[in-house]
């Protein structure tokens, strides 16, 4: 799937992407410096943001899917 950056949608996902690993490059100072609770913390967060970006692209590909078999099925007349 080709990333378009003016497609809101996608630059939305891409940016929270990008969000999640400056969280994780924080956590891994954090780690460096002994920092477990910090680190636990961040690591926390940036599960959190993976697993809502999973349920949105899940969601999404199942849009996707139903639209691809209603033009399937249209194409069929």
């Amino acid at each position: 799937m080709k990333i378009d950056s003016t497609d809101g949608e996608e630059s939305s996902k891409v940016l929270a992407l990008q969000e999640v690993v400056k969280i994780l490059n924080q956590a891994a100072q954090k780690i460096n410096e002994n920092d477990c609770f910090s680190t636990a913390i961040m690591v926390g967060v940036a599960i959190s943001y993976l697993e809502n970006l999973k349920g949105e692209l899940a969601s999404q590909l199942s849009l996707e899917k139903q639209l691809r078999e209603m033009l399937k099925t249209d194409t069929n007349f």
